[in-house]
């Protein structure tokens, strides 16, 4: 391990005061930049120099030369491109880099943090996808959380596991997923969809202290739960880091923007919507963007403004637009309120969407926050005065981003940090920033 990772990690995870300092140098890093930007990145840990290069680069938000030296990273092309990549908005997936809080193997005594056993390997497309570079703002928040509230080890196994080398353990009901002895540690259990796989069994063969979940009525209203066991809500809400809300009508190229995916048969509703909008008055600017989301995971940049419109450029196209609209999904799905809702929350366009019931937990009310899709669902004379009256609207899109500021880091990070320090008795300091 290099000097900068570990003296980096000893003054993050154990509060020490003040700014972190290299060396007596003048570049002085703040709480506040290794909260949002990360710290050194792990696969580096071969050389202090690319390491400290690279770092910086991502501090600084501006492309930077790696010094001429000797090793066998500073001669790999990669490493430079990460370095010329700040500051450009088309490489955002290399902005962050959370990886200094993943310590494999058991806790570290010195530092004053929980230590976690990330369970990924045991859902396959989970351990695929957390440690690379894609294009997901999904995982690229998991992982600055991670990061906020201790360290954790991506590479632990449930077998052949010393469990006393860690204060709880994170698993994800994905898929069909081996039953395997329970950890004796604190449990938790991710809980996304709800259909493919051996859920259920899951739940009953693991019986997790914690359900964490972005859809707490969906998972409610299909499963049964042990008594002992707690069910959470995690709003399925991205860092601040990707948002950049809108509110400038004069760079509003759009009127109306539809969005959502329309493949599968829960979108039918999505479709029929689509269908609606082709009799709606022409003279009204509308633009489609139905690309899959879950392509995110499997991109690694550049991003653009078509199909590989992701992370802070799909939230600068949704900005883009007056109003932002999607038809509710079908069946099961339909109680989900889905990552886009919050996208289109913090956007800066009134947002026309389906209301579900998970929206109370987080105080949202219609014609305050949103506008309810029931109000233009087979309507077009509705929305057609909703876009003609768009003055008299435009109140719910500032109070969207209003309600989006005073909430988004408690929802995001304060929801995960509590989670870990009630599993583990509050032994270790909150984090500072």
């Amino acid at each position: 391990m290099s000097h900068l990772m570990e003296s980096a990690r000893t003054w993050w995870f154990n509060n020490e005061a003040g700014d972190f300092e290299i060396g007596g140098g003048p570049m002085r890093v703040t709480r506040g930049d290794v909260f949002v930007h990360g710290g050194p990145a792990q696969d580096l840990d071969g050389c202090d120099v690319c390491q400290w290069n690279e770092w910086m680069a991502r501090l600084q938000e501006q492309p930077r030369s790696i010094e001429k030296h000797e090793c066998s990273l500073s001669k790999e092309l990669a490493v430079n491109d990460r370095c010329q990549r700040q500051g450009d908005d088309r490489w955002t997936n290399y902005h962050q880099d959370h990886s200094f809080a993943w310590v494999e193997g058991g806790r570290r005594p010195d530092l004053n943090a929980p230590h976690g056993a990330l369970l990924l390997q045991d859902c396959a497309s989970q351990y695929d996808w957390f440690k690379k570079r894609n294009c997901s703002a999904g995982l690229a928040t998991f992982r600055q959380k991670l990061a906020y509230v201790g360290t954790g080890n991506p590479e632990a196994r449930i077998k052949d596991t010393n469990w006393d080398e860690y204060d709880w353990a994170w698993h994800v009901n994905k898929g069909f997923i081996e039953l395997l002895r329970r950890p004796p540690v604190p449990l938790v259990l991710y809980c996304h969809d709800a259909w493919r796989g051996n859920k259920q069994e899951v739940i009953d063969h693991y019986r997790p202290d914690v359900i964490f979940t972005p859809f707490p009525t969906l998972w409610r209203e299909n499963f049964t739960f042990p008594d002992e066991c707690e069910i959470r809500f995690t709003p399925a809400m991205q860092s601040p880091f990707f948002c950049n809300p809108n509110l400038d009508d004069t760079t509003k190229p759009w009127d109306l923007l539809v969005i959502g995916a329309l493949g599968s048969d829960f979108y039918i509703p999505r479709r029929e919507l689509n269908t609606q909008l082709e009799t709606l008055p022409g003279r009204w600017r509308v633009e489609h963007s139905h690309e899959l989301g879950s392509r995110r995971s499997r991109w690694m940049g550049p991003l653009d403004d078509g199909p590989h419109s992701y992370m802070n450029r799909w939230m600068d196209k949704l900005g883009k637009a007056r109003y932002v609209i999607f038809g509710p999904c079908a069946e099961r799905a339909a109680v989900m309120m889905l990552i886009k809702y919050y996208e289109c929350l913090s956007s800066g366009a009134v947002p026309i969407m389906p209301a579900v019931k998970d929206m109370e937990l987080l105080g949202l009310e219609p014609m305050v926050h949103y506008i309810p899709f029931s109000m233009v669902k087979d309507n077009n004379t509705a929305l057609d005065h909703l876009l003609d009256h768009y003055g008299d609207y435009r109140y719910i899109a500032e109070n969207a981003v209003a309600w989006w500021s005073e909430n988004v880091h408690d929802l995001v990070f304060g929801t995960f940090e509590r989670l870990v320090r009630d599993l583990t008795g509050e032994r270790y300091p909150a984090r500072l920033l």
